[in-house]
């Protein structure tokens, strides 16, 4: 396993929790997760790992889980004055009333166990399309 790849690729996805905080609607952040960042990472990963492609990308949504439900932890009351729809939608459908940030683990590792089964099926067909580096 190439923990340097892994991590550094999850450490990516820190700054895209920060441009959707400020920048980007988080309605379309996963359309942009999965239409780009997610063909990228596949395409460094079937270039540069050394084998078992499906575990790397599956490593690197888990590290980039860290990340990104630590980061929207603490952005929590910037996404809230942001993303006031989103979060209308989020007050009527909550699981843990009253806990917001425990609500915000759960369905992070939730979320990251799903994403992580797609980014390792995008490395595993990208490992098949590219030519390694030799």
């Amino acid at each position: 396993m190439n923990w340097k790849l892994i991590f550094g690729l999850s450490f990516f996805g820190l700054i895209v929790v920060f441009t959707v905080a400020y920048f980007i609607l988080s309605t379309s952040a996963p359309i942009i997760a999965c239409s780009g960042i997610f063909v990228i990472w596949a395409y460094l990963v079937a270039k540069y790992a050394p084998g078992k492609y499906f575990w790397h990308g599956f490593c690197i949504i888990l590290a980039n889980c860290v990340w990104v439900v630590a980061a929207r932890i603490l952005l929590l009351s910037t996404n809230a004055l942001k993303h006031s729809q989103e979060l209308d939608l989020k007050n009527k459908i909550e699981i843990l009333h009253g806990h917001s940030r425990l609500e915000l683990i759960i369905m992070g590792l939730i979320g990251a166990i799903a994403s992580a089964v797609v980014l390792g099926l995008f490395c595993l067909v990208a490992s098949k399309v590219v030519e390694r580096k030799r």
